[in-house]
């Protein structure tokens, strides 16, 4: 399943490398584009930004219509459309000519559609700020205003550079007071929007001393969590420029910093490692210190780069400032007003994009789980949780000349849920779960992890530990972690497959209705080509042994026996959220119910064409044995050979219908006739004691019931 999407993303970055090389700018014909914001929709027009009102003319009409696959958004899948950040103009000519070339990508972006129909919203970022977006949709503003910008998403930075280390140094002399203080502090904010949990940052204040922003981060790079993140940018703040500037002391402390790491990482070499100065002047020549601090292997390599940001229209010591960059693999940026300071933190996100670029590497980034916010509305369902995959698209034009250069990024979402859906629930057992930890120790899915609360994103929902998620019953305090749960971190963490036994937990279930305590077992591996951990909670009492049933379909379709039959009434259910039989394409395909879903396709069954097929027809956990050759993991040779879907294909599960149809047929005769007392004293005992219902609920996901006194049915009360 997984790899069907990593498949799509590489399809998208070699079609928007094709597109890119092969387009021929015509800057004497004007141009137009299905617009996100400004397009007319439905025949209702825009009301345009008084900046725009004359380019009225370049924003294609869209027709929509809601989709039920993209939660109940209105939406047309024919076309994509362009997000353009508030703050770029779309007739300059890189954005324009990002938007005119990147429309090729319809082609691939429906194709891979109609391959996997389970696939979300795909997406080029470019490395100018538009983003190409399929399906088309009309984007949802925010009452303040439009601050989307594809290239501070987590995904866009997570693909154009590795991980990290970061040392900021903010000039707080007081020649930094007034809108020198602002600027300086937006330049710190955006560089931080540029982070995310694989990378370590830390935030050095100086004017002729140096001191850590966040003292108790002291001697440290820290983990850029949202919460630190969020302490750093109230520390920054607080900043009160006074006194005289040098960073002498300043750039002394950072390359310590940053080398005390590289040698607890023993990365000397592959360490991803940068200075970043953030000053209005210099008041001496730094080149002999930095040359003393930065360079190896008698002069050849410098590990740290270094990115000087000159605040105001006044900076001086250009210059300077720019061979200390260039001087050591870095870039150097004037940064003139809080209109430029996007831009101008940008700068280096494309230099640290270089070394990928030029080994033509291609790794795919998986996020965290996060939010779905930007597709949310009143008139679909409740915020979702994703992670997203993506990948770097580079310029070949630009490597002819010998440039080095970023085109952008490629990216597609995937929802937890729908990874969920591919655990098998019902093959787990009662009282068992699957959960996915990233290679933070972070959790992906799991039953205890809660994102929202009364509708709203928990402050640090996308950092949550698995040693908070998992609570081990032996006694211990609170924030006191047991040894052999850090074990099992640890083994989560490193990607091996294997099992721990006998580990006693406090649990809940039924959406935390009921509690209970039992011993587990754990059994964990890698998922391929990912940052992530697949493991299953056994208990280790029972659980392990289920009913084999035979073929009951071809049973008791050779025997003339009507399936359907065995679901007579309305007083049965099926489990809402497990998939029995389903169409790729939710859209023209809509029911009312599970239940009416489920009897469309067992009379469905009886058809001569009806044929047993998966969503995906491998697992979610791949054999790390297997030969995979012809999948590289770091190129963009995408697969074409996948079979387009049409609108009527569907996948169903054979095991779970079986057992169904098993349960259905050894259930019915017992619930076939209402309920009849034996005599007077037994319908007392049951008055006596409130029974009134009685039920049986399988492990096919089977529920019936009869209310004994003949109650009215109530089957959404069930």
């Amino acid at each position: 399943m997984l790899n069907r999407k990593m498949e799509a993303i590489k399809c998208i970055a070699r079609f928007a490398e094709d597109a890119a090389e092969n387009f021929k700018e015509n800057t004497s014909m004007k141009f137009t584009y299905h617009s996100s914001k400004y397009s007319p929709v439905n025949g209702e027009g825009v009301e345009l930004p008084d900046s725009i009102v004359d380019n009225e003319y370049m924003y294609d009409p869209m027709e929509f219509d809601t989709d039920s696959h993209f939660y109940n958004i209105e939406v047309n899948t024919t076309y994509s459309s362009v997000h353009v950040p508030t703050n770029i103009y779309d007739g300059f000519r890189e954005a324009a000519t990002a938007i005119q070339w990147s429309e090729a990508l319809n082609e691939v972006f429906q194709t891979n559609y109609q391959s996997d129909p389970a696939l979300s919203w795909q997406y080029f970022g470019s490395s100018t700020g538009i983003m190409r977006h399929y399906p088309s949709m009309k984007w949802v503003i925010p009452e303040s205003q439009d601050d989307f910008d594809c290239r501070v998403r987590t995904w866009y930075i997570e693909a154009a550079t590795c991980t990290k280390d970061l040392v900021i140094l903010v000039d707080s002399s007081g020649s930094m007071l007034g809108m020198n203080k602002h600027i300086a502090s937006m330049t710190v904010y955006t560089i931080l929007k540029t982070l995310s949990n694989n990378d370590y940052v830390n935030i050095l204040n100086y004017s002729l001393n140096v001191n850590y922003t966040v003292p108790c981060f002291q001697d440290k790079l820290i983990q850029a969590t949202p919460e630190n993140i969020d302490t750093f940018k109230l520390a920054v703040n607080s900043i009160e420029p006074q006194g005289k500037s040098s960073a002498e002391k300043a750039l002394l402390e950072s390359f310590r910093l940053l080398e005390t790491y590289r040698e607890k990482r023993n990365c000397l070499k592959n360490c991803t490692q940068a200075i970043m100065l953030i000053t209005d002047t210099l008041t001496k020549d730094y080149t002999d210190l930095i040359s003393r601090q930065n360079l190896f292997n008698n002069g050849t390599e410098k590990l740290v780069r270094i990115f000087t940001y000159l605040i105001g229209k006044e900076g001086s010591n250009i210059e300077q400032l720019g061979r200390m960059s260039c001087q050591n693999r870095g870039y150097f940026t004037l940064v003139t007003d809080l209109e430029t300071v996007t831009e101008a933190v940008f700068k280096y996100v494309d230099v640290i994009a270089r070394p990928l670029i030029l080994h033509k590497r291609y790794p795919i980034s998986w996020t965290h789980a996060y939010v779905d916010t930007n597709t949310h509305t009143e008139a679909n369902e409740p915020y979702r949780l994703l992670t997203s995959a993506a990948i770097p698209v580079y310029n070949r034009t630009a490597n002819l000349v010998g440039d080095v250069q970023l085109l952008g990024v490629a990216g597609t979402d995937v929802t937890v849920s729908s990874i969920r859906q591919l655990t098998f629930p019902y093959k787990l057992g009662v009282n068992a779960h699957g959960f996915i930890v990233t290679n933070n120790g972070y959790v992906l899915m799991h039953p205890g992890l809660r994102p929202m609360f009364k509708k709203k994103a928990t402050p640090n929902y996308n950092s949550i530990d698995f040693t908070e998620v998992q609570q081990l019953d032996d006694g211990s305090k609170p924030r006191q972690l047991a040894t052999i749960l850090l074990d099992l971190r640890a083994k989560l963490i490193s990607g091996n497959r294997g099992v721990m036994r006998d580990i006693p937990l406090k649990y809940h279930y039924n959406n935390m209705q009921r509690v209970s305590r039992e011993a587990f077992d754990f059994y964990y591996r890698k998922i391929k080509n990912t940052p992530f951990t697949m493991a299953l909670a056994l208990p280790n009492r029972f659980g392990y042994y289920a009913v084999q049933v035979p073929d009951e379909i071809d049973k008791n379709k050779h025997a003339r026996v009507s399936i359907p039959s065995f679901f007579r009434g309305n007083n049965w259910k099926i489990h809402p959220e497990w998939i029995y039989c389903k169409y790729h394409y939710l859209e023209g395909h809509e029911f009312s119910e599970p239940e009416q879903e489920l009897l469309h396709f067992l009379d469905r069954m009886y058809h001569k064409n009806f044929t047993w097929t998966m969503q995906y027809s491998s697992s979610i956990v791949e054999d790390e044995n297997e030969d995979d050759a012809s999948s590289d993991p770091e190129s963009i040779e995408c697969d074409t050979s996948t079979k387009r879907l049409r609108q009527d294909d569907y996948y169903c599960d054979k095991e779970l219908i079986n057992m169904l149809v098993f349960d259905a047929k050894s259930t019915m005769q017992a619930f076939k006739e209402s309920w009849t007392f034996k005599n007077n004293r037994e319908e007392s005992l049951f008055k006596r004691y409130n029974a009134t219902l009685r039920f049986v609920a399988t492990m096919s996901g089977l529920t019936r019931w009869e209310y004994i006194f003949g109650e009215e049915n109530d089957t959404n009360r069930e």
